[in-house]
């Protein structure tokens, strides 16, 4: 059980750090800190703080939905494939423009809102947007915030 495993102290919570290695053991990556952020910050309200641990109970909650998802990840990480058309893991506003000059040329021939599009989902702004990146604007749930 990857909460088993990463509960190293045996107090039936988690702490930041056991939430990475027991979702690491579970879905084989690191969460990125949003995400990360969002698991903390769903351990329902007890007495105190809440957002320095997680219990068995959310973590299962979480867990179960997040493999419920993994179909709907297959066909995003396919999506991410057909704009990635280099191969390099990452998309370039470039590869954006293109697309969306494919599919909406109207919308395309601007380019402002093509580019505004991209820099709101490149989250450290270093021209890259990763499937990380991309995957978290396309499940992005404003009513969550």
């Amino acid at each position: 059980d990857a909460f088993a495993n990463a509960d190293a102290d045996s107090d039936g919570r988690l702490c930041r750090g056991d939430v990475k290695v027991a979702w690491i053991e579970l879905f084989g990556y690191k969460p990125c800190r949003r995400e990360l952020d969002l698991i903390m910050q769903s351990q329902p309200a007890v007495a105190g703080p809440t957002d320095d641990f997680v219990t068995l109970d959310t973590f299962r909650r979480l867990a179960s939905a997040r493999m419920s998802r993994l179909d709907a990840d297959g066909q995003l990480r396919h999506a991410f494939a057909a704009l990635d058309s280099g191969g390099r893991n990452f998309l370039r506003a470039e590869d954006l423009r293109r697309a969306v000059g494919l599919l909406a040329p109207r919308l395309a021939a601007g380019g402002f809102a093509v580019d505004r599009a991209f820099a709101e989902v490149d989250a450290d702004a270093d021209g890259r947007v990763t499937y990380r990146d991309f995957e978290f604007a396309m499940k992005f749930d404003p009513d969550q915030r």
